[in-house]
């Protein structure tokens, strides 16, 4: 992979606050590395109603309405936090692979998606946020090694 044209998202730090990301793209001709550390290898009751389960981050697959994505950039976010701008989401929902929903975990910490488009992570475990570290770095779709065991996507 050639470093020197990566760009870098931080998508979740030690300052983040809510359990979702800010929206992020991925544009055509590109791939996006997801890294992440911090998640607790424990099961956590996150829900009273439910079993407890192990903290992950979600990754939401969005489809917008009247946004332009630039296409000089290969990836962003889209409504950072305080800016004033509005975005119209059209339809949100979990981005499943073989019938499940795909996830960041510790077990589960890196990943290639290589599929152009909008997404957001969601964490399912609020306290998760401000521990978690979620990055994402997006190269070249040529610099990718075929068949890679890590892409969501498959290109």
């Amino acid at each position: 992979m050639t470093e020197a044209v990566a760009t870098s998202l931080v998508l979740f730090d030690d300052k983040s606050l809510e359990q979702s990301s800010e929206l992020f793209y991925i544009t055509s001709g590109w791939f996006g590395v997801l890294s992440a550390y911090g998640f607790l290898d424990i099961s956590v009751p996150i829900d009273p109603d439910l079993p407890w389960t192990k903290q992950r981050a979600c990754l939401n697959q969005v489809e917008l309405g009247n946004v332009i994505i630039p296409e000089d950039r290969p990836c962003g976010v889209i409504n950072k936090a305080g800016s004033n701008s509005y975005v119209e989401i059209i339809a949100e929902g979990p981005l499943a692979l073989h019938g499940c929903p795909w996830h960041l975990s510790a077990c589960h910490n890196k990943a290639i998606l290589d599929i152009p488009g909008t997404y957001r992570l969601i964490l399912n475990d609020p306290v998760a946020a401000g521990s978690v570290q979620i990055y994402l770095k997006v190269y070249p779709l040529n610099s990718l090694s075929k068949n890679s065991a890590l892409s969501i996507g498959g290109f």
